[in-house]
């Protein structure tokens, strides 16, 4: 065995949340043709446009961040071509397959808690929502994680999808089953008189599991916890049976040369957001997602355009 002569400094074995993400992220790589593109978003007008609008009395009750408005740039642009928002179906054995192209753009959002586990909540109907709406909404999560317990809604999460893939005949998950019900790395069950105390907390007061499995689309934006990171994410695990991941670097200052409206450049410092996006080659190429990065150009180019909803 490699390493066995090797001091074991300690030996930590994979806690529920951990298994869950590893699980998920095998998941995508050993099933998911991933195909993407970085591209560089320059954001100085959003963030200018940020501070416009956040002297705005509408806007008083609420922070307006770059994450809330960059969600509904993405939500926006999505709209250029909706098979990004999308489940994709596939048969390996018999070479069959489709997409499933939703009306509503639920954007999951990854999330460190207090205790350094990462979850995924979503922001329901990103499409239908004004900037404030998703400012509130992202408000209304941080709310309920504070009367969530973690380890319960992973639990009801994984449960729960367990199910879903038995019933579509996945049955290996059988296998995981009896491996997490005995034997060292066994998952310990909630009590049920904890699990009756905890359901006591409406569901609209908590983060359940349809608040982490109702997502059509996942954007990881690490901009917030790793400002000082003069980074790129390269490569993103699309969570199936998603079409879409996105992931968003932190903005940083960079030289860029800028067209003036009589042809001629200048080199300005400007702000700009490393943007990745991936999809699933299986269920779609990259001519038909042009439109969406174009839309997107133009919206950090032009934010004030995002306000006809919030003005309307």
């Amino acid at each position: 065995m490699f390493g066995k002569d090797l001091p074991i400094k300690e030996i930590k074995r994979f806690t529920l949340q951990r298994k869950i993400a590893a699980h998920k992220t095998l998941e995508a790589w050993q099933d998911v043709p991933h195909a993407g593109v970085i591209i560089e978003l320059d954001v100085t007008n959003v963030l200018d446009f940020i501070k416009k609008i956040q002297k705005k009395p509408k806007y008083s009750d609420v922070k307006v961040t770059i994450n809330s408005v960059m969600l509904k740039i993405i939500a926006e642009s999505i709209k250029k071509c909706p098979d990004l928002n999308s489940h994709v179906q596939y048969n390996q054995k018999s070479n069959s397959g489709r997409i499933i192209v939703y009306e509503d753009i639920n954007i999951a959002l990854p999330m460190i808690v207090p205790d350094g586990r990462t979850i995924t909540p979503v922001v329901p109907q990103v499409n239908n929502k004004s900037i404030k709406e998703i400012c509130e909404e992202m408000i209304n999560i941080q709310k309920k994680l504070k009367n969530t317990n973690i380890d319960y809604l992973l639990f009801e999460a994984g449960y729960q999808d367990t199910i879903e893939k038995l019933k579509h005949g996945h049955l290996g998950v059988l296998r995981r089953i009896i491996k997490n019900a005995i034997g060292k790395d066994k998952i310990k069950i909630p009590k049920r008189k904890e699990l009756k105390e905890y359901d006591k907390i409406p569901d609209d007061e908590k983060l359940t599991a349809q608040d982490l499995l109702s997502a059509t689309i996942l954007v990881s934006n690490i901009g917030p916890a790793f400002k000082d990171l003069p980074c790129y994410i390269g490569m993103l695990e699309i969570i199936p049976p998603q079409m879409t991941v996105i992931g968003l670097a932190p903005v940083r200052k960079q030289p860029v040369a800028v067209e003036k409206e009589n042809g001629e450049y200048s080199v300005e410092v400007r702000d700009i957001l490393p943007y990745t996006v991936y999809c699933d080659h299986r269920g779609m190429d990259f001519a038909p997602a042009v439109p969406t990065l174009r839309e997107m150009l133009r919206l950090c180019k032009n934010p004030e355009l995002l306000l006809e909803k919030d003005e309307g």
